[in-house]
């Protein structure tokens, strides 16, 4: 949708009313795909934040629920007529809305967000050092060079990093947003709450799993929710729209397990937002650091010289529109297939040269995933 100069800005928080689980590709499964533990995803996909927004809009913006054929066409200004899906080209109409922001934590009125990836915590996370690497020791990534034989695996010495232990296990570090200030454990703001079932029938029966296996223990199975530490802790993004809106408190639920959340929304700027993140890619850069979630192609790292990343699962529903042979059409939702993204706080090294620079932004820069909160990134030294 093209956004009109009349911009309103706000900015939305989300207290949890409880423990919440948000899903990912890892579920209990069924018959030989049953697993025993799964554990929540600690932030909400940006497409469930955008889906809660919209369901707002008609449910107390315009009072639109249920949705007739009378007021379709104000339903269809609201929230638009199309769904997100992660291969379109341009931005899509989303009604009223025209871009959120990436998903933080808050504390107060203070924006947190994921660590980049190269900083080390140890026992104080105020103490957390600065990983460096030199690659003068040889190229960071292993690559396929064509000879008279076919294509040989050439492997390079790696590159020499200072500050990083091999055996240590990291520990998840959050920055304020700004990126000044100390660094926080994720554990000061996130506890896991465990729940413990199991797959008995209502006549006590524990069925038979493969194998035949019906042992006690087989038939228990452990979820994992998160809880905030302190209940001035929550979530908060901006977004924006073309309409001045008024939603009033609200509770919503999000994620598979309807986890119940309060919604507070109020006016704000953008700058609040995007004076911290940065677009323009120059020859000086040293690294990109990811703010959000990041679906590229793998040939980002041909124009890296070194990446700190993590990969993790992303998928989405999106809206089919499927037409018989009677010309009569019927909307259906689907699931996308799985697709793979560098998690928030990813560092990426780019190379110097300026052809390099252009393409990697071409890679990042998917209007579709930044309308939504997705892909967005900022230059740090």
């Amino acid at each position: 949708m093209k956004m009109t100069d009349a911009s309103h800005t706000y900015f939305a928080r989300l207290i949890p009313q409880g423990k919440f689980f948000f899903g990912n590709e890892r579920t209990f499964g069924q018959g030989s795909n049953v697993n025993y533990l799964i554990r929540s995803n600690p932030f909400p996909q940006q497409t469930t934040l955008l889906g809660m927004l919209r369901y707002e809009l008609l449910r107390q913006g315009n009072k639109l629920l249920p949705i007739t054929a009378e007021n379709s066409k104000q339903v269809a200004e609201t929230i638009g007529t199309e769904g997100f899906h992660h291969e379109r080209m341009g931005t899509a109409d989303f009604g009223y809305i025209t871009e959120l922001s990436p998903v933080f934590f808050i504390e107060n009125s203070k924006a947190f967000r994921a660590a980049p990836l190269d900083l080390a915590s140890k026992d104080k996370p105020n103490e957390a050092v600065q990983i460096s690497y030199s690659s003068g020791a040889g190229q960071a990534f292993l690559f396929s060079e064509q000879s008279n034989d076919g294509f040989v695996l050439k492997i390079l010495p790696p590159p020499q990093l200072a500050n990083f232990d091999y055996k240590s296990k990291a520990t998840p570090l959050l920055v304020p947003l700004n990126g000044a200030g100390s660094c926080r454990f994720q554990s000061e703001f996130l506890i896991s709450d465990a729940r413990t079932g199991n797959q008995k029938t209502l006549r006590g029966e524990i069925p038979k799993l493969p194998g035949g296996n019906t042992t006690k223990n087989r038939a228990l199975f452990r979820q994992y929710f998160y809880q905030f530490v302190q209940p001035n802790q929550g979530f908060g993004f901006w977004f924006r729209t073309h309409q001045k809106i008024n939603l009033a408190p609200a509770i919503v639920t999000l994620g598979a397990e309807r986890s119940a959340f309060r919604l507070e929304i109020k006016t704000a700027d953008w700058t609040d937002y995007s004076q911290y993140r940065q677009l323009d890619l120059s020859e000086s850069i040293q690294k990109i650091v990811l703010l959000s979630d990041t679906f590229v192609s793998e040939k980002i790292y041909d124009h890296c010289t070194y990446a700190f990343a993590e990969t993790g699962d992303f998928r989405h529903m999106s809206q089919a529109i499927h037409t018989d042979s009677h010309r009569y059409k019927t909307a259906f939702q689907r699931k996308s297939h799985r697709l793979s993204v560098l998690v928030r706080g990813s560092v990426l090294y780019p190379k110097s040269e300026k052809e390099n620079l252009i393409q990697l932004k071409e890679l990042l820069d998917q209007p579709a995933l930044q309308q939504i909160g997705m892909n967005h990134y900022r230059i740090e030294p």
